[in-house]
Parts: structure tokens; C-alpha cells; sequence
């Protein structure tokens, strides 16, 4: 009988102890994109003139699923003469977010491709390109210094 009397104390402080340490985990910001790339392209120093495109114009630079994606921002070069970008998208679900990412590789794969030759003098930009995921957001930060977007970006989850 006392060792069921321990087992049950056992047991019932493991169950309480789940209980208060485990629960819900904290969920992440969900900020709009469209602000967020806004915000983002705000912070940077570019030499080129970006412009906002929309998602019809995203398929011909993006491998874009619009079943993948939920929402999606893109400053790109009006010129095309530096391959400077600022970009963000939020996944559809979870399941979405490696799709978002590997479609994002693949434009900077692109934009390798095509300024290497073309203008190689803007290389170090793309080599400097950054693309972060937080939950189901990831953005895409392709300029001189991509630290300031960056930095807006984490900033909006915390």
C-alpha cells in the first residue's frame, strides 16, 4: 500500500509539474507583410530604384504557388541593372514554409545566374543575400547591406 501511495505522489507531481512548465507555447506576431517589406525596404541603403510588384509579376520572377502562399510583398529593381530586392512571405500553413524557402534559394539561384556575368560587380550583393524564416514568414533581403531589413524583420517577432 505505501508503495502505491508514492507512486500516485510520484505520478501526480510529474502530471503537475508537465502542467505548469509545458501548456501552450508562446505563438509568434503575425505582422502584415506588405508593412513588413514596406518597413524593411525603409531601412536599407540601395543604389537602384525598387518598385512593389504584384503577384502577377511574381510568377516571373518567383516559382510562386499561390496555394503555398498566404501573403506576399516584393521590391525589386525597376531597372534590373542591380539585382537589389527586398521580399517577404508568409507560408499558407506549416506544411507551406519549406516550399516558401526553396522557392526563395531558387530566385536567389536566378539572380546568380544572371548577374554573374551580366554585371559581376554587383555580385557581392547577392553573395550577401540573406533569407530568414520566423514561424511562417521568410523573407529575402538582396542589397549592400541587408543588416537594417534584417533587423526590422526579428524585430517584428518579438
Amino acid at each position: 500500500m505505501k508503495l502505491f501511495k508514492n507512486a500516485l505522489i510520484v505520478i501526480l507531481a510529474v502530471v503537475m509539474l508537465c502542467a505548469c512548465g509545458g501548456g501552450k507555447t508562446a505563438e509568434l506576431p503575425e505582422p502584415d507583410v506588405a508593412q513588413l517589406a514596406e518597413n524593411m525596404f525603409a531601412a536599407v541603403e540601395l543604389e537602384d530604384e525598387l518598385m512593389s510588384i504584384d503577384t502577377a509579376i511574381m510568377g516571373n520572377l518567383y516559382e510562386y504557388d499561390s496555394e503555398s502562399i498566404a501573403a506576399a510583398a516584393v521590391y525589386t529593381s525597376s531597372t534590373m541593372s542591380t539585382p537589389e530586392e527586398i521580399a517577404v512571405f508568409k507560408a499558407a500553413n506549416a506544411d507551406s514554409v519549406e516550399y516558401v524557402e526553396e522557392m526563395v534559394k531558387l530566385r536567389l539561384q536566378n539572380l546568380t545566374f544572371s548577374y554573374e556575368d551580366y554585371q559581376p560587380l554587383e555580385m557581392p550583393k547577392i553573395d550577401n543575400a540573406k533569407i530568414i524564416t520566423k514561424g511562417l514568414y521568410t523573407a529575402f533581403i538582396v542589397c549592400a547591406d541587408p543588416a537594417p531589413a534584417q533587423e526590422v524583420f526579428e524585430k517584428a517577432f518579438s
